[in-house]
């Protein structure tokens, strides 16, 4: 069917050559561009592509892409350096009115917040895999992800201690909580842990 269009349109331009009627060009790239290009909508069937610093291609995920940034941005890029690379993230929904997230990694789990709007982002804490104890807990009551520490750590000032045995983060959605939660457990499997 494109061949016969095309022969129309070509030979609607051999005849204005011919016989010196003028037959704008326009109209005929119109009837070409309709016939290639329906009138229907058209989705994207696969992610665009990416062509990574190491020179693969890798598919272009919006969402990763964030991920990925903020692993750059924290502290420098320490944790791409060291070896880190990224899983996952989640967005938490925190007390505070500074946006935070829960990153995982292959090697531990990071939970940042961003200092400002300028792309700067400030590490509150990070738990290794190997001082997890057990699997991360979705509770579903409570819309929270619970992640023990095998050792419990002290933390605070001189006056006023504390002891974290663990990170509690609040989540928005279940769906993308239970999807974080299951690539973390793959992850610390694969780990060893």
């Amino acid at each position: 069917m494109l061949l016969a269009i095309v022969r129309k349109a070509m030979l609607k331009l051999w005849f204005s050559y011919v016989s010196g009627i003028s037959i704008e060009r326009s109209e005929i790239v119109f009837e070409l561009t309709q016939t290639v290009q329906p009138e229907e909508i058209v989705r994207r069937v696969r992610y665009p592509r990416d062509v990574g610093t190491d020179g693969l291609v890798r598919p272009y995920i919006s969402h990763e892409a964030t991920g990925f940034y903020i692993l750059n941005k924290v502290a420098d890029g320490k944790y791409s350096k060291l070896g880190d690379t990224y899983v996952a993230h989640i967005i938490c929904q925190g007390s505070s009115s500074s946006p935070s997230w829960l990153i995982a990694t292959s090697q531990r789990l990071l939970f940042v917040y961003q200092v400002s709007y300028f792309g700067d982002y400030e590490l509150d804490d990070e738990i290794e895999y190997k001082d997890i104890s057990g699997k991360p807990t979705i509770k579903t009551d409570s819309k929270e992800i619970e992640i023990l520490r095998r050792e419990p750590i002290k933390t605070g000032t001189i006056r006023k201690k504390h002891v974290s045995y663990g990170k509690v983060v609040r989540y928005t959605n279940v769906i993308e909580a239970q999807s974080f939660v299951d690539k973390i457990i793959s992850t610390m499997h694969l780990a060893g842990y």
